[in-house]
């Protein structure tokens, strides 16, 4: 096992590239910790571009002394030790969740503005040789999700640079070993990326054509800052006990703390013991420390290593013994103990010529290098982004997924499964409305493996339409998933029949999925149409169609009630409860009589439906108005419809028979015209009001439906 600092890369600045004509191509290594840059052109070989004073690498870290102003880097991180509450460090996690964000004079920056910020400074870094940068390639963990990818490429070009995509960080070592020791070929290689915030392990084959990448895992809450802060904990522990004060309760004290633990690992991954030694205003402290107490305290971060390693190794379907050389990436991949965790899995030895701290930037310059020589079409993720002999295939890492209503409770069906290669694509031609003249349809794309759906699994939410005014069930739209070579997820939607397009924007449904997955409580009236043309076979129809809905729905958070109108007057004979009996008895006793008050009706439902809840909470409203008549007075029960919707009631209307102006009810009483239902037959009243209770019990509403065809396509990658 390697004990020895591995040989250091090769570093050069603005005085070794001043008489490079050519074009830069430049590879960046956003770690949480850490921001390396490599820069090369057409002739001459990567280099490590300096931008620290101690070393290439500088702290992945902002801070804001006052107004407009900001510092980054080593500057950054020493003022964070005094006032940590004025920047920003190990941000890098966040990466896509618009919902954390840091706060700094009332101005909020979420992890993609703070990397702008970071990433503006990096490029001013390279003063006047910015200007002659052709491309850029952005290393991202493997296991990044589309969200945190997106986000880094726009912070990238938000910062200027001329990014070409996305490069994964273990593929990109790779590169930068394949192109330094192209004579390894024919080799299953297993390279380790442990960052300071992530793991990352990925299961490649090396030939002379390129790298194929057979599978990734990775762990995104895992890296070498995890190993500082268990750390931490023991030694603010004697500093508690020598002090009577912990330093942990102090944001100041602990980042001098995790500074120190930091550096005594490093020092640890070369020496067998070393000093710590920590002090905070007028305290100081000091602890002997071997590199067993360190092994001792982080062994379950060892365990998730070897956890993540291994899972690789299945989804590969390939044996340890069968993998020929393991790479290292990372600052993490430097301890020992990570070292002989590797060399116990597996049997070859462990690669250590190039260093892990910068490799990952000397791949990414070497791949934006490469794609120089593509035409400009082809750079920015598309089919055929490679060269001979410089070809990347690479996976992705999270599957994908759609969320279906399956017996009205939401399922994720799995469309495109994780470690595919890339470019990844399926095509679903069974896709069709839920609801007549339906004018759109939310799709919402899950990145997860679990059947049941959470709140944290949605990807991204797309609105498809306007749609053509069709009868539920008759449309049919195809639609194209795909995973880019970048691993962005990519949406296209088009009539089936005709092949037209048809639009797709991007939503925020994650509201809309909190609804859908814990929907709020309901309050359901049904309204009943008694007047004297639904006598005989028409009103038994309606009770028997009623008792099946009121056993379909599914009673969590749910409240009924029954009113009648047209015997006449409207008249409210269950008002909301949660128990369905009451309902089913006066149901039966109903009898046909007199005229149409509709108006009557709705004005009652929303007296009813607005009532507070004992328990106060918000609930959902819904009436559902069954009628086979014309109102007595249309402009009345427009105007009741109005007020009823203004106060948040949904309001579905079921009309029967041909004697009833179905335009009138669909435009003017209903919440929407799409939730106007017309029923032929008496008979045919049991399947809408089925059909109603597997909707409303999913918590979903008008939600997308799939129609399961045998022409869906399996997920192929493009050669």
């Amino acid at each position: 096992m390697p004990s020895n600092p591995a040989p250091k890369l090769p570093i050069k600045g603005a005085l070794s590239w001043q008489d490079v004509k050519e074009p830069l191509f430049v590879g960046i290594d956003l770690g949480m910790t850490r921001l390396a840059m490599a820069i090369c052109s057409a002739t001459e070989a990567p280099a490590l571009w300096p931008l620290g004073e101690v070393a290439p690498q500088v702290p992945t870290a902002l801070f804001f002394p006052s107004g407009d102003d900001v510092l980054w880097g080593e500057d950054a991180y020493r003022s964070l030790f005094e006032r940590p509450e004025r920047g920003a460090w190990l941000f890098k996690r966040r990466m896509g969740q618009e919902t954390w964000f840091l706060e700094i004079d009332e101005h909020l920056y979420t992890a993609a503005d703070l990397s702008r910020l970071l990433l503006r400074c990096a490029w001013r870094a390279l003063g006047g040789f910015a200007e002659r940068v052709e491309g850029a390639m952005i290393a991202v963990p493997a296991y990044f999700s589309d969200a945190a990818r997106r986000a880094t490429l726009e912070a990238a070009r938000g910062a200027g640079w001329p990014v070409w995509g996305l490069l994964n960080e273990p593929t990109a070592a790779a590169l930068a070993h394949h192109e330094r020791y192209p004579t390894s070929l024919g080799r299953r290689s297993f390279v380790f990326d442990l960052g300071g915030g992530t793991l990352d392990v990925t299961l490649l084959e090396r030939s002379a054509e390129g790298l194929r990448i057979l599978a990734s895992v990775g762990d995104t809450s895992l890296g070498g800052q995890d190993w500082d802060d268990a750390l931490a904990w023991p030694v603010a522990a004697g500093f508690q006990r020598r002090y009577g004060w912990d330093p942990l309760d102090e944001p100041g004290a602990f980042e001098h703390l995790r500074r120190a633990c930091q550096k005594a690992r490093e020092q640890l991954s070369f020496q067998e013991e070393t000093l710590l030694f920590f002090s905070y205003e007028d305290m100081a402290f000091s602890l002997p420390l071997e590199r067993g107490f360190l092994e001792m305290h982080t062994a379950s971060l060892l365990s998730r290593c070897e956890e993540v390693c291994v899972s690789a190794c299945r989804e590969a379907k390939i044996e340890p013994a069968e993998v020929d050389e393991v790479l290292l990436a990372g600052g993490g991949a430097k301890m020992p103990m990570v070292q002989g965790l590797l060399s116990s899995l597996f049997s070859a030895e462990l690669d250590t010529r190039l260093d892990p701290a910068g490799v990952v930037a000397l791949g990414a310059a070497l791949h934006a290098r490469s794609l120089a020589a593509l035409p400009s079409s082809s750079r920015f993720g598309g089919n055929e982004r490679f060269l001979p002999g410089r070809r990347v295939q690479d996976v992705n890492t999270h599957p994908l997924g759609i969320l279906i209503l399956r017996d009205g409770h939401p399922f994720n069906r799995l469309l495109i499964p994780r470690n595919q290669p890339l470019p990844a694509e399926v095509v679903e031609r069974g896709l069709t409305t839920a609801l007549d003249a339906q004018e759109h349809i939310d799709i919402f794309l899950l990145q997860g493996e679990e059947g049941r759906p959470t709140p944290g699994s949605l990807l991204q939410t797309f609105r498809i339409g306007p749609l053509p005014a069709l009868s539920a069930g008759d449309l049919r739209i195809e639609m194209t998933f795909r995973y880019s070579v970048d691993g962005l997820v990519q949406v296209e939607a088009q009539l089936a029949a005709s092949r037209t397009p048809l639009q797709v924007d991007i939503l925020d449904g994650h509201e809309q999925l909190e609804r859908i997955l814990r929907p709020l409580p309901r309050d359901i009236l049904l309204a009943i149409d008694c007047s004297a043309s639904m006598q005989g076979r028409p009103l038994l129809e309606a009770k028997l169609a009623i008792r099946e809905f009121l056993g379909r729905l599914d009673p969590a958070g749910l409240r009924l009630g029954l009113l009648s109108f047209g015997d006449p007057g409207a008249h409210l004979r269950v008002g909301l409860l949660s128990d369905t009996l009451l309902i089913k008895a006066y149901l039966a006793q109903l009898k046909a009589a007199g005229t149409t008050p509709l108006a009557q009706a709705i004005e009652l439902a929303q007296e009813e439906l607005c009532r507070p809840r004992r328990d106060n909470e918000e609930a959902e409203r819904w009436l559902i108005l069954l009628t086979d008549g014309i109102p007595d007075d249309t402009y009345a029960a427009e105007k009741a419809a109005l007020s009823a919707k203004k106060q948040g009631i949904q309001i579905i209307t079921l009309g029967l028979g041909k004697e009833l102006d179905a335009g009138f009810l669909a435009r003017a009483i209903c919440s929407h015209p799409s939730m106007f239902r017309s029923v032929g037959e008496p008979i045919a009243l049991s399947h809408h009001f089925t059909s109603l209770a597997t909707e409303l019990s999913g918590g979903a509403g008008a939600l997308t439906r799939f129609v399961f065809s045998t022409t869906s396509s399996s997920p192929s990658a493009s050669s």
